[in-house]
């Protein structure tokens, strides 16, 4: 289980660094990713997740397919 962090964490609100050309297909970025996926299925009222959401302070984030199906 992915902990998704809460209100109050100190890096929610740090100013999270851009991804870099060379990590666009890099393994980090898919784990990355695969993470946030596991993250926002685990809960039944997620629709979008940050990665700094799950730790990780990039400028990234995910939405689910679900909000295109409402």
């Amino acid at each position: 289980m992915i902990k998704i962090l809460q209100k109050g964490n100190e890096i929610l609100r740090k100013i999270s660094r851009e991804i870099k050309d060379d990590e666009f297909s890099s393994e980090y970025l898919d784990e990355l990713i695969a993470k946030m996926r596991e993250a926002l299925t685990q809960e039944s009222d997620g629709y979008a997740i940050s990665a700094p959401q799950i730790g990780e302070s990039v400028r990234v984030f995910l939405i689910s397919g679900e909000l295109l199906r409402s």
